[in-house]
């Protein structure tokens, strides 16, 4: 991730993902945060 524009990217398609409970993009710590439901998701 080099940019706000490809973090707002990444979490918002991860926010889409059934399953997927919320993502969290920290472009400055260059991490994500998913929570999930591990019941729809391996």
């Amino acid at each position: 991730m080099t940019c706000t524009a490809c973090s707002n990217s990444i979490e918002s398609a991860l926010n889409t993902i059934d399953g997927v409970v919320t993502a969290s993009v920290a472009l400055l710590q260059n991490k994500v945060d998913v929570v999930f439901n591990p019941a729809l998701l391996k």
